[in-house]
């Protein structure tokens, strides 16, 4: 047998290290290598073959040298060097532990692109629901000091009407002297024109505003001018500003555009200004800007709430100051109405003042909470990961380690080349995740979630990348400290005579790895429970009886304006019934129908405050139920049965009594035990000082019952109204959607819709052609992405879980082979071996289990708001997901259960 310890003086000597330093290393080299060699031998090798293995086990010698050169305690060098020169040293010592660490990362590529993409994906994952959540949530609002813009809303909470975000223009004139908090107030709504370009007519979406709007915005357009003040009044109002994208579309981008004229729906506008490219307030689709001009019979009504009316705050003002001169304007308008005074109040009128940030996400600060919650359990389940990966490494780091602090280095040394090592994971999988979000945010663009969150499109700033940074070194930093979990020996003697497959971590780093991995399953199973209760949402929602039917319904709006419709009526009812005549003769339509209000179509309810006659509770009980005309045909195209009475028909025209259709849930309100046909509601005439009940007040005598139609959502709502329909020919409007059922495929129909309706008025362009179908999947739009979002996480989380059940599992067969080996040579046979290794993953399963459904009955109350038909601890779904993720979680265990069972007893007991 070789001389050992000649053999690694002959190999040192060379190094040019200090003398105690190489007695030092001679020694404990020595040992361990002869303890190796008598390993090899007891084994079976020959002298020859033992000796050729051992030196394959010796590291470089030149690279044993680098390392014991850095392990040099910098103390010690600075004291050998002049002052002046201890700075550089520094400087040199931190390149050479950032050079060792990224030498290392290069040498261990798999423990190193493992880290990587885990942490990547995960941080990916983050940049896409905080780049949603920073844009629509806390900052959905693109313009100077968004938090001082407040908006104004009446309410009639008595009515059992839904909250609602408009005023009415009396409210709006009486504010503009009554309300000095605010430096600016302006009212806005939503418009559209038509627009004839090379012989084709498109109907553009844009916005009628007070010339206000944009110096309270604190935005001026890009080209030109904003409007003046004569230009928000009647006969001076044509006017318009385009958005970017349409000057580029009419104009190429030419400047000589302003001051130019445009014909929009029949009427000249000359062109005043350009908008910036980046501008977008409250409607994102927007294309253009004319002045809103208020009748004068309107100016004076209080109930007519269709405006948008917001206001920004002077500096010093609050918004408690704006809303108790709110309250004061409100109180004199009632004083100047005493006779409708009584009815407001007991509807409960008031009007709420808050930030217009705080409007737009209303509806979506749960969905988005929730999401965001889901990433970050994501980024920390592979933060856990990657601390077990880095504890496993722990066994192949520990003799370098002790190395260095047997030679001087000291734990600060060490720790530092581990955080370098940690923190250069952490900044690669920075990088890449901001990637990786880019990406995935282009794939998200392709659903156009802006649509719904009222956003202009959604992208990666400078803020997202500074957070995802920010999240890529937090998680670093876990990593580092699960790292520095077992740096507590300084005696490599100890640590090299350890067994080989015993590692250096002991018990207190497995009760860490098993801890994680506890944690891991329970974040995992609160992830998949989320989903798993937003999938079930969603079936709800298909199967739920909406009051209409959704299958070969083809619907789309038309806009009655121009000069050909504008003072008569006639024209109006003219064209849509000819188009209906023509569209119900049309081969292989089945029915068709008209109303102001289709089912599902994301606009504005009209909440016509009605009176209840001799209801038992109170005569004069106002109710703000949503109403809609429709014509003669239309529930019968829709599916919507008729419970009691009778559907609207061609007698209910404006020469006949006012009649009204109620739903179910609105008769059932006001009388529950009455048969309501027969009976009357009233609409009130408001003019000044007038009584309620006036030459012009309206009646309406009920003429049928139909069931409960989901208008704003499937969801429905639990302090839902109910709603009323009157025929269309009773009350004129300018828009109505209409309905074409139809066996054909959609396209053959809206083919024959767009013949049939130029035949009729070929200047007549339908916007919002859609199937009931199209118009159920983009209701769901929201629910589909967060859906999908939270089972991409929990896919993420149950991989992630399983990966770390089995590097768990597989760790330990290693550090309990010896015992494995005993076990088998005292009779163990390999199912029990088999089953005690199964039984430990298991265990770690169960523990996480029972933490994820505490994890759960804690979230409970937060997750109400966000699920439909199913309770967040359903018990069925607890089980489901209990059962897939053991699932899971045993097939992880069943590769280092096998492996246990192929244990030699004979090899193991020989090489201790």
């Amino acid at each position: 047998m070789r001389d050992i310890k000649t053999f690694v003086r002959e190999h040192i000597e060379p190094l040019g290290l200090p003398a105690d330093q190489q007695v030092k290393i001679a020694e404990e080299l020595s040992a361990q290598l002869e303890e190796i060699c008598e390993s090899l031998l007891a084994r079976g090798m020959s002298a020859d073959e033992a000796w050729r293995e051992l030196q394959s086990q010796v590291p470089s010698w030149q690279e044993l040298r680098d390392e014991l050169v850095r392990a040099e305690p910098i103390a010690a060098a600075v004291v050998q060097i002049e002052r002046s020169r201890a700075g550089r040293f520094v400087a040199t010592g931190l390149g050479l532990d950032l050079r060792a660490s990224w030498r290392h990362l290069r040498k261990h590529r798999g423990f190193s692109v493992t880290a990587i993409l885990t942490l990547a994906v995960c941080l990916g994952a983050n940049a896409v629901v905080f780049a949603i959540v920073d844009q629509g949530l806390l900052n959905p609002l693109a313009v100077p000091e968004p938090e001082r813009i407040m908006i104004m809303a009446n309410q009639l909470p008595n009515t059992g009407a839904p909250f609602n975000d408009t005023s009415a223009p009396r409210n709006y004139y009486d504010r503009l002297s009554g309300v000095t908090a605010f430096s600016e107030q302006a009212l806005f709504s939503g418009a559209q024109h038509k627009l004839t370009l090379d012989g084709a007519t498109e109907l553009l979406i844009g916005m009628g505003a007070t010339p206000s709007l944009f110096r309270l915005l604190g935005v001026s357009p890009a080209l030109g001018r904003a409007f003046t003040e004569e230009e928000g009044e009647l006969g001076n109002e044509q006017r318009v500003i385009l958005s970017h994208g349409l000057w580029q579309q009419l104009y190429a981008g030419d400047p000589a555009a302003v001051g130019t004229e445009i014909t929009l729906s029949g009427r000249p506008f000359t062109i005043v200004g350009v908008m910036p490219e980046s501008f977008s307030f409250f409607m994102p689709d927007a294309r253009f800007w004319v002045p809103l001009t208020i009748p004068p019979n309107q100016r004076n009504d209080p109930l007519a709430n269709f405006w948008y009316n917001i206001g920004r705050l002077e500096p010093g003002a609050t918004r408690e100051q704006a809303q108790q001169q709110v309250d004061a304007t409100n109180a004199a308008m009632l004083e100047e109405l005493p006779q409708l005074r009584a009815r407001m109040e007991e509807a409960g009128f008031h009007t709420t003042v808050e930030p217009l940030q705080e409007l737009l996400v209303r509806n979506l600060r749960g969905s988005l909470y929730a999401l965001w919650a889901g990433a970050l359990f994501v980024v920390l389940i592979g933060a856990v990961n990657l601390a077990n990966l880095a504890l496993a490494q722990s066994r192949l780091r520990a003799r370098e380690q002790a190395l260095r602090m047997t030679l001087g280095a000291g734990r600060t040394r060490v720790a530092r080349l581990l955080a370098f090592e940690g923190l250069t994971i952490a900044a690669a999988s920075g990088v890449l995740g901001v990637v990786l979000g880019a990406v995935a945010l282009r794939m998200v663009g392709t659903v156009r979630i802006d649509r719904f969150l009222q956003l202009d499109g959604i992208g990666l700033d400078w803020t997202v990348v500074g957070f995802v940074l920010a999240l890529a070194l937090a998680s670093g930093l876990f990593v580092v400290l699960a790292s520095l979990a077992h740096v507590k020996s300084d005696n490599l003697a100890d640590v090299l005579r350890q067994d080989r497959h015993t590692g250096a971590s002991g018990e207190k780093a497995r009760t860490i790895r098993r801890t994680l991995v506890v944690a891991q399953v329970g974040l995992a199973f609160v992830l998949l429970v989320g989903a798993a209760l937003l999938f079930t949402t969603v079936r709800n929602l298909l199967n739920v009886d909406a009051g209409f039917s959704r299958d070969n319904i083809v619907t789309g709006t038309l806009p009655f304006e121009g000069p050909r419709y504008n003072y008569s009526q006639d024209a109006v009812f003219a064209t849509l019934d000819g188009f209906l005549e023509r569209m119900r003769g049309a081969p292989g339509v089945v029915s068709a129908g008209a109303t102001t209000l289709i089912p599902l179509s994301g606009g504005r309810v009209n909440l016509q405050a009605i009176f209840v006659e001799g209801n038992e509770q109170s005569v004069d009980e106002p109710l703000a139920a949503p109403w809609a005309q429709v014509t003669p045909g239309f529930f019968e195209t829709m599916g919507t049965s008729l419970t009691r009475g009778r559907y609207f028909d061609e007698r209910d025209d404006a020469a006949a009594p006012n009649v009204v259709i109620v739903d179910e849930r609105l008769a059932n309100r006001v009388w529950p035990d009455t048969d309501p046909i027969g009976k009357r509601l009233f609409m009130p005439g408001i003019d000044g000082n007038a009584a309620v009940v006036t030459e012009r007040t309206k009646w309406l005598t009920i003429v049928g019952v139909v069931p409960e139609v989901r208008l704003y959502s499937l969801a429905g709502s639990e302090d839902s109204l109910g709603s009323y329909y009157t025929p269309y020919r009773q009350w004129v409007q300018r828009y109505y959607t209409f309905a074409i059922k139809s066996p054909l495929d959609a396209a053959t129909v809206i083919r024959t819709m767009r013949t049939e309706l130029a035949a009729i008025d070929p200047d007549l362009v339908p916007f919002g052609v859609r199937t009931m179908a199209e118009r159920t999947n983009q209701t769901l739009a929201r629910e589909r992405l967060a859906t999908g979002i939270a089972v991409a996480f929990g896919g993420v989380a149950l991989f992630l879980s399983a990966l770390g059940v089995y590097g768990v599992l597989a760790y330990l067969v290693a550090q309990r082979s010896h015992e494995i080996g005993i076990r088998m040579a005292l009779g163990s046979t390999v199912r029990q071996v088999f089953a005690l290794v199964l039984r430990e993953g298991l265990v770690l399963v169960a523990f996480g289990l029972v933490l994820g459904v505490a994890g759960i009955a804690l979230l409970g109350r937060a997750l109400q708001g966000l699920v439909y038909g199913v309770a967040p601890t359903d018990p069925v779904l607890i089980v489901l997901v209990t059962l897939v993720l053991a699932g899971v979680a045993l097939a992880a265990s069943v590769l280092p259960a096998r492996r246990a069972t192929q244990v030699n007893p004979i090899v193991v007991l020989n090489a201790q």
